[in-house]
């Protein structure tokens, strides 16, 4: 199945179209629009076709890579239902014939291809539209912590003093965490007091619920996103008045196991705020 394979409708055309390039522009190619088919009864665009912006001459060095498809274009449609009010994706050709045009900072970023590609797929669809950028870190049981770190704007080496600065924002409020984490605490605990080389499972950090601790500990507002649910978590005892800018981090969870720092354009959505948020804020942090 392509990359570009989806069940999604869009709303508008825009819409289609600044999904399939954030898709292409993570896969490390750029797509355009060929042409368009408007309606002569209606006066309405009823049809995009989209292809790569190098379709049919291949332009790399090495012949064996053309697959036979040097005029066969990667292409596909975008198709506008006006009964319904929504555009689809349709493929027709998704293999592209040539190398993926690797900037500087994609080749920096990218590095593991053909796992990175499929990344954008672990993310919910309401927001891969509004991916600008994923950074994969090292998948040794900090993986979490590692990606807490880049989205900060450390190392991910860092990954040591944020597991520190996160037990003890723990310990340092350990009964207020005691409500708002309940019979959790220990396991989460646990989790934080770890610094061996590599981590299994027990030691890996606990989400949506660690994103209370990294909320509290840095000022910051985390987007979690995940296939399975997406959570929103604001400081629970400082609000806007303590911190006018609140920095907004995102974090994503890739198969259920690794965990990568996302960056997302401006006008995305929000992740649900998260119930536990809800529950145990301040009335100071509210404003």
């Amino acid at each position: 199945m392509t990359d570009f394979q989806t069940n999604q409708v869009f709303s508008t055309r825009e819409n289609l179209k600044e999904w399939v390039n954030n898709v292409a522009r993570i896969l490390g190619y750029v797509v355009i629009t060929k042409r368009s088919k408007t309606k002569a009864s209606g006066g309405y665009v009823s049809r995009i076709i989209l292809v790569c912006d190098r379709s049919g001459v291949y332009k790399g060095t090495d012949t064996s890579e053309i697959w036979g498809k040097k005029n066969y274009p990667f292409e596909f449609v975008g198709i506008y239902y006006k009964t319904d009010d929504f555009w689809t994706l349709k493929v027709i050709n998704g293999e592209h014939n040539h190398d993926p045009a690797m900037s500087k900072r994609n080749a920096s970023c990218i590095q593991n291809f053909a796992v990175k590609r499929r990344w954008i797929l672990w993310i919910p669809s309401e927001f891969q539209p509004y991916v600008s950028h994923i950074q994969n870190v090292e998948g040794d049981g900090h993986c979490g912590f590692r990606a807490i770190a880049v989205a900060l704007g450390f190392s991910e080496d860092y990954w040591y003093q944020i597991r520190t600065d996160l037990y003890g924002e723990l310990l340092m409020r350990i009964n207020d965490y005691r409500v708002v984490f309940e019979n959790d605490i220990n396991t989460i605990s646990k989790a934080l007091n770890f610094y061996e080389t590599l981590a299994i499972q027990k030691y890996w950090m606990i989400m949506p619920n660690t994103s209370i601790l990294i909320a509290n500990k840095y000022g910051v507002i985390v987007h979690f996103l995940s296939k399975d649910k997406s959570s929103t978590s604001f400081p629970h005892w400082s609000g806007p008045q303590d911190f006018p800018n609140h920095p907004i981090i995102n974090i994503a969870l890739f198969n259920g196991c690794h965990y990568i720092k996302v960056d997302l354009q401006e006008g995305r959505p929000m992740a649900t705020v998260s119930w536990l948020w809800n529950m145990h804020k301040s009335a100071h942090c509210t404003g």
